[in-house]
């Protein structure tokens, strides 16, 4: 039977806690900004993400400003 990522993320999701759930929007992130801006649909696509594994929108833009911050440290 195929999965999909969604299905996949909530299955999964109570059994992550917050830096497993950070890592994951911080990989999700660092993908989607790849090739270089991330579009639209791949925005409203990560906020999904969010809601999909119970973040907080105060949380997940955290956790984006720390990725961006991380991105772009030399």
């Amino acid at each position: 039977m195929k999965q999909t990522t969604t299905n996949f993320l909530r299955q999964a999701e109570d059994r992550w806690d917050d830096d497993h759930r950070r890592m994951l929007v911080q990989a999700m992130f660092w993908t989607a900004s790849a090739s270089g801006e991330i579009s639209p649909e791949r925005s409203a696509a990560l906020t999904a993400l969010g809601r999909i594994l119970s973040i907080s929108e105060e949380r997940f833009r955290e956790i984006v400003a720390m990725t961006l911050d991380w991105h772009n440290d030399p």
